[in-house]
């Protein structure tokens, strides 16, 4: 269910997504209830224990004008994601951001978990940021996270033993077949510090529920 908020804000004490009201002051909250838990203890070795489709968007290319202030004139987006999980399984969250191609913030969404692992909180990131992208009518993303698992297994060159892991890797790449073009790189950790801002705030939102802000929704962003 897609609703509006006013004022959300992050401080010490957890995220807030803010209050229901007009869509005039930034972003939306959603939830689908999934909260997904269990799982499976990341590896970045050989990959031998790593182990839904939604688009509610316009469908219209994104920019066309070159200054990439909505991206880029060719309708490309660039998606990092990350996710976060205090005890692995424990209380986690996903989270990605959209830049453009000169580094430009143009959205960030977070998702609560509720009990779940690291690498089902970084696969649930991935298909957040797919999500996003998709809704907001891009034609090609191009993603990086810091989970080695989850670039090699979507990559096909790691198996996913795990079944688990599996269906995580399966929805993924059936969100990036939406795509005209989709590609995943692997990026240091310390290149992925505000998707793992954006795990960390979904850490503390209700199992299942969704917030997303950002130029493109109506709130703050940029550099």
């Amino acid at each position: 269910m897609d609703s509006d908020y006013e004022d959300g804000s992050y401080d010490d004490d957890g995220y807030e997504c803010g209050s229901y009201g007009d869509s005039s002051d930034g972003g939306e909250v959603e939830s689908d209830g999934d909260g997904s838990d269990g799982g499976e203890v990341e590896s970045d070795g050989d990959g031998s224990d790593g182990g839904e489709v939604e688009s509610d968007g316009d469908g219209s290319d994104r920019d066309g004008d070159g200054d990439g202030s909505d991206g880029d004139s060719d309708g490309s987006v660039y998606v990092e994601f990350d996710g976060a999980s205090k005890g692995n399984p424990g209380p986690a969250g996903a989270g990605a951001v959209l830049r453009s191609r000169d580094g430009t913030v143009l959205a960030r969404t977070r998702k609560g978990m509720g009990n779940a692992t690291s690498n089902e909180a970084e696969y649930e990131g991935l298909k957040e940021g797919l999500k996003t992208a998709r809704e907001l009518g891009y034609q090609h993303v191009h993603v990086q996270g810091d989970s080695k698992l989850v670039t090699e297994q979507v990559q096909g060159n790691w198996k996913a033993r795990d079944e688990r892991m599996a269906k995580h890797r399966n929805e993924a790449q059936k969100l990036m077949d939406q795509f005209k073009s989709a590609d995943i790189d692997h990026v240091p950790r310390g290149q992925n510090s505000e998707a793992d801002a954006e795990a960390n705030k979904g850490v503390n939102l209700p199992a299942g529920e969704v917030c997303k802000d950002g130029p493109l929704y109506g709130g703050g962003g940029g550099r």
